[in-house]
């Protein structure tokens, strides 16, 4: 991919990128403190949701829509 450069710095460690390793520090311990950041948040560890469920999509605003 490709776009136009934005001139600001760039900092990558893991599955982060931030502008500045302070920010990357932020991430890490926001990731460990948290229970939904980087946690599997369902009882199994299936794959999926099951075939009675159906196509679903959940939106951070709570929002559901059943397909």
């Amino acid at each position: 991919m490709q776009g136009r450069a934005i001139n600001e710095s760039v900092v990558q460690h893991g599955p982060f990128v931030m502008s500045s390793q302070a920010e990357i520090q932020q991430a890490f311990r926001d990731y460990q403190a948290t229970d939904g950041f980087g946690k599997w948040p369902w009882k199994g560890n299936d794959p999926n949701h099951g075939a009675e469920k159906g196509r679903f999509a959940k939106y951070a605003d709570g929002t559901v829509v059943n397909k």
